[in-house]
């Protein structure tokens, strides 16, 4: 099952300024109860622009859901059980990709960091089987309709 996740673009939220922690993405992002009810009331379907996605996660088991993707990204490991062996190994590298990086320098050294965070309240997945778009707020919420609509009015 792919999944691709989309979060709040860095590159727009800079050019908001000081003006973002006012936007309704930040309350999003930020909030607490955030549900269907709060989405009915504060969501802009154009909202969906001002997201980029970041990473795809690729999970082959269909027993995996929002949730267990959701500790993935979380915990930045999958385990899975090597055929044969009886023990775990560690799959997180072979199931992400398609995301950014930047080399940063820290203490004389030179890392790579991808330019994605944990999955977290406001960021969006798109599941790519069921063809449906969440928004993590106080659970996943199914906002399928709302970008529908922005791409119909496009």
């Amino acid at each position: 099952m792919g999944y691709k996740i989309y979060q709040i673009n860095r590159e727009w939220k800079k050019d908001l300024g000081q003006e973002w922690r006012q936007h309704t993405l930040s309350d999003i992002q930020f909030g607490f109860d955030i549900d269907e009810d709060y989405l009915d009331k504060n969501w802009e379907n154009e909202f969906f622009n001002a997201y980029k996605n970041v990473v795809n996660v690729d999970l082959s088991s269909k027993e995996d859901d929002l949730w267990d993707l959701y500790r993935i990204l979380n915990l930045h490991e999958h385990e899975v059980y090597v055929a044969g062996s009886g023990k775990l190994e560690d799959r997180y590298e072979d199931i992400i990709s398609n995301y950014e990086t930047k080399e940063i320098e820290r203490d004389g050294k030179t890392f790579e960091m991808r330019m994605f965070h944990s999955l977290s309240i406001g960021d969006i997945v798109y599941d790519e089987e069921a063809e449906k778009y969440f928004l993590l707020g106080d659970t996943f919420i199914d906002i399928t309709d709302r970008v529908n609509a922005l791409r119909e009015v496009a």
